[in-house]
This record gives C-alpha cells, structure tokens and sequence, in this order.
C-alpha cells in the first residue's frame, strides 16, 4: 500500500473540523463566501467536476436545477466522508447524478473533455504540483467548457508581491501548507487558457477566474 502524502493525513485530521475553520470571522471579513457564492454563479448546466471538494463547502451554493452530472474528487477520505453526508442531504431536493471520488487532481480518473464545467476553490494553492494539476484541469474540461477558479495568487501589486514572498513560510506553515503567492495567470498562460473573467481583491493576493481553452 502506499505511503499516504503529507497533505492526506493534514486533511484527514482537519475533516470533522474543516468547515468551522473556512466559515470563520476572519473569512467572512474577508467576504470569501461571497467570492465562493459569485464563482459558482457562473455555471450555466452539463456535467460538473469539483477538484479538491473537501468536506464540500461549496455544495449548498450549487446551482443544482441546472446540473446534469456532478463529480468531485479529493484526496482526503474523511473530507469525503463530510461531503457525501452534504450531498445525501441534498439529494432530497434534485436528482442529479453525482459522485464522490478519492483521487489526485494531478491523475484525474476521467476521459478527456468530460465536463461543462470544473470548480476549484483554493485548490491549486495547496497542491504540491499545481502545474500538473492545472494540466489536469484543463485535459478534463471540454472545448469550450469553462473552468472556475477562487484562489491565493501572486498580487498584481509590486509591494504586495514583495510582502509575498517574504511571508511565503510562514504563511505556509500557518495555513495547511498554502502557497499564497502561487502565479496563477503565468499557470493559465502556460496552459494555454484564456481569460473570461478575472477580479482581484485583497490587494490581489485573492483572485476569481473565469478561463476557458
């Protein structure tokens, strides 16, 4: 069997209290939850994937009476286990046909160009390997689908970034092993993924992006 990464055991032991954890104060006077309320507005129907769903914090925010098919994937299996409990409950409400998987978002087990729409919410900055992460995200997403990302990003702003990357340890050490400098738009540059829509806020160590390829 092999050896489980460093981040599964963080998530695994950080399940039962996760969501307390993403709704607290200092997140709501960050206005996250608005930003989580505002990136999923923009699916529009079809099949859906969440990469890093965790104990399903966006699922209530879901609109469900447009979605067709839903997937999320996780590497955590008690962060699974709080999403599954979420969407049994939902499922009173809409018949959609969803699916939790424990899997990497670096060998998502699915075909290529399989959804409408994939959803990550402060993902790629946890990853060990965003690069081949964002790969995957867009190998999965279909040829004019749509890919919604709310993530810690390199600022736009030459002192914000300078502050950055010299609080960049400490930052990981404190939050789950966040890089909140990740370069985001030189990732979706690379990846070949245009811009839809992009808003910065925190002095732009926070973006929303809309991209497609």
């Amino acid at each position: 069997m092999a050896r489980p990464l460093l981040a599964e055991v963080c998530y695994d032991s950080y399940a039962k209290n996760y969501d307390k954890l993403e709704t607290s104060a200092w997140n709501r006077l960050f206005q996250l939850d608005l930003l989580r309320k505002e990136l999923l507005t923009y699916i529009t129907g079809g099949n859906v994937l969440e990469v890093a769903v965790g104990t399903g914090l966006n699922l209530e925010l879901y609109p469900w009476q447009l979605v067709k098919q839903f997937r999320g994937v996780d590497t955590s299996a008690n962060m699974l286990e709080q999403a599954r409990n979420k969407l049994n409950s939902l499922s009173t409400y809409t018949d959609v046909d969803w699916e939790l998987i424990e899997a990497s978002a670096i060998h998502l087990p699915f075909p290529d160009n399989s959804f409408d729409h994939v959803v990550d919410t402060f993902g790629l900055c946890v990853f060990d390997n965003p690069h081949l992460a964002l790969k995957e995200i867009r190998r999965v997403c279909k040829k004019g689908g749509t890919i919604l990302l709310l993530e810690h990003s390199l600022s736009p702003y030459g002192l914000v970034q300078e502050y950055q990357r010299w609080t960049g340890s400490l930052v990981a050490k404190l939050s789950k092993g966040c890089d909140w400098s990740l370069p985001l738009q030189d990732l979706l540059k690379l990846h070949r993924l245009y811009t839809i829509y992009q808003k910065y806020t925190l002095l732009g160590t926070v973006s929303l992006n809309i991209v497609s390829k």
